[in-house]
């Protein structure tokens, strides 16, 4: 026993030293990733794009937030995309046609504001990155 503490206490420092280092990257890696769908959920809702599709990706970027576990996120993502496409709905019905296009734009602004306002949850992020 004295043997195998003998020669575990020189590499201890080293040992301590690899952990430590691991910690910082591992916590930018976890945010690189959290901002990386947030933008895409932000390209995502561009006004060019007709809305089916903008649910459908904000529908799987949601997905992909929840993959990694960032749930209270993806259950935000959701809420918004729901809320937008009600939304729009809800003007294309009662509009016309002319004043469709400034209504959408100003609701597309308001949308990637909201996406914009997501952030990760600073336990998954920042104390416990090394559950996946």
């Amino acid at each position: 026993m004295d043997t195998f503490i003998e020669i575990i206490n020189p590499f201890w420092p080293i040992l301590v030293g690899l952990l430590v280092s691991l910690y910082p990257i591992l916590i930018v890696a976890r945010y690189s990733v959290f901002r990386t769908l947030r933008e895409q959920a932000c390209w995502a809702a561009r006004p060019s794009k007709p809305l089916q599709d903008q649910l459908v990706e904000l529908s799987t970027i949601a997905d992909s937030f929840e993959r990694l576990r960032y749930t209270r996120a993806a259950n935000r993502l959701r809420a918004i995309a729901r809320k937008h496409d009600e939304s729009m709905r809800n003007r294309n019905a009662t509009t016309d046609v002319g004043n469709a296009s400034s209504y959408r734009a100003d609701d597309e602004n308001s949308l990637r504001t909201e996406i914009e306002k997501i952030q990760p949850s600073l336990l998954r992020v920042a104390i416990f990155p090394f559950i996946l």
